[in-house]
C-alpha cells in the first residue's frame, strides 16, 4: 500500500520532467539548417510515432533504425 502511494506521487513528477526535456530536444532535433534535413528529421519522427502507436513496436527496435536512416541521410544531403 505504501509503495503504491509512493508511485502515485512519483508518476506525475516523472511525466513533468520528461515533458520538460522533450520540448528542447525536439526543437533541436527537428529544426536544421536546410529544409531537406528538417524534412528528413520530421519524417523519421512521424514514422517512429506511427510505429509506436499504430504497430506497437518497442522503442529499442526503432532507435537503431532511426540512427541508420539519419546517418544515411546525413551522408547524402548537402551540409547545413
Amino acid at each position: 500500500v505504501l509503495f503504491r502511494s509512493f508511485l502515485k506521487g512519483v508518476m506525475p513528477a516523472v511525466l513533468g520532467v520528461l515533458a520538460a526535456a522533450v520540448l528542447p530536444l525536439a526543437q533541436t532535433a527537428l529544426i536544421h539548417g536546410t529544409w531537406a534535413r528538417t524534412g528528413v528529421a520530421i519524417t523519421i519522427a512521424l514514422l517512429a510515432l506511427l510505429a509506436l502507436v499504430g504497430w506497437r513496436q518497442p522503442t529499442w527496435k526503432l532507435i537503431p533504425g532511426g540512427a541508420v536512416v539519419g546517418l544515411i541521410s546525413a551522408s547524402l544531403l548537402p551540409p547545413a
